[in-house]
């Protein structure tokens, strides 16, 4: 291709435009979007963000440390109902629940327990909106696995403590009962 010397000027004046646009309308060289990323990547709740395909774009380092991934390369572009099987999750509450939301501004949410992590969590589901266009969908995963575990240590606590109150309460009772079988039998051998 023959190209006069008078192309490398209108090349350079594109090219500052677009530098121009980067910078000042995009904030190409602001610190936001690395300390976004610091940011989410300190959140204990693990999050993943789908686009209108269901495939995996951003999630945040917790997500990758919970599902024990040692790359992040190899999660970004994969389908999230493939990612569910290889964890070994049943991903009929997970597609229910995005078709539901899909396009709305409501979040939907359920609890999920994966069996390959021993771990339990609260799913919540919500479709990213902007200008009044769905551009993805947020899957937030709270890890409430010590939570139930708690929960499940309260109630065998409460359920021994009505145990011992029901056999406190017996024990006065047949205490009662044998100190009055004692009463009248002492006044009749006294007299």
């Amino acid at each position: 291709i023959s190209m006069t010397i008078y192309l490398t000027p209108i090349t350079f004046a594109f090219t500052i435009f677009f530098f121009y646009l980067a910078i000042f309308k995009f904030n190409f060289l602001g610190a936001t979007p690395i300390a976004l990323q610091t940011i989410v990547d300190k959140i204990s709740d693990s999050y993943v963000v789908l686009n209108n395909n269901n495939e995996i774009s951003d999630f945040n380092q917790t997500f990758i440390n919970t599902f024990k991934y040692t790359s992040s390369t190899k999660l970004r572009g994969i389908n999230f109902f493939k990612f569910l099987e290889t964890i070994d999750i049943n991903n009929n509450e997970f597609s229910i629940a995005i078709e539901k939301i899909k396009g709305t501004e409501q979040t939907e949410s359920f609890k999920c327990y994966i069996p390959k992590l021993d771990k339990s969590f609260r799913v919540e589901i919500t479709s990213i909106i902007t200008n009044k266009q769905s551009i993805g969908i947020l899957v937030l995963l709270k890890d409430i696995t010590q939570h139930q575990k708690d929960m499940q240590t309260i109630q065998n606590s409460q359920s021994q403590l009505i145990e011992q109150e029901r056999l406190a309460s017996l024990g006065q009772m047949i205490g009662g009962i044998a100190h009055n079988l004692k009463t009248p039998i002492m006044s009749i051998s006294g007299a």
